[in-house]
């Protein structure tokens, strides 16, 4: 147990994912329940995650990795990486980005699998890309990106 004073605020959102992904989509929500005496801020990060995680729910309790599917370049270390999970009918794919690191970084993503099929992709509250076969983002400093492929 950490002060809260002491915790990076932005973590949450990575924590409350890593969550959701460890528990198909519904241990979030006891881990919500747990995770009292938060910040405002602890507790807007992990608004915003739970958020994503309704809005890609189906995704979260299919829990079909297909990480095979995409390379990334940009994201180092042990903790910083891309995982992507197949959506409910099999024609989606939703791509996480995670950067635990202090400084934002830049992140290639391509597309190895031709045969999937993806022609769009955009990101979560965010932007469209023009091309779905390979994009550049800048992920923030402790935080995570989602990006829905189609």
């Amino acid at each position: 147990i950490y002060h809260s004073d002491i915790i990076d605020e932005r973590m949450f959102k990575i924590w409350t994912l890593n969550v959701a992904l460890g528990t198909h989509g519904g241990g979030w929500v006891m881990w919500v329940e747990r995770a009292f005496n938060q910040t405002h801020g602890q507790s807007y990060f992990m608004g915003e995650a739970t958020r994503l995680i309704n809005d890609f729910e189906e995704f979260f309790k299919k829990s079909r990795h297909i990480e095979s599917k995409f390379q990334q370049q940009g994201l180092t270390g042990n903790a910083n990486e891309l995982i992507a999970l197949e959506g409910p009918d099999g024609k989606e794919a939703l791509v996480l980005l995670f950067n635990q690191s202090d400084r934002p970084a830049e992140v290639t993503v391509t597309i190895k699998d031709a045969a999937a099929g993806w022609t769009k992709v955009q990101q979560w509250e965010g932007k469209t890309f023009p091309n779905a076969t390979k994009l550049t983002v800048t992920v923030p400093e402790k935080d995570v990106i989602a990006l829905l492929y189609r």
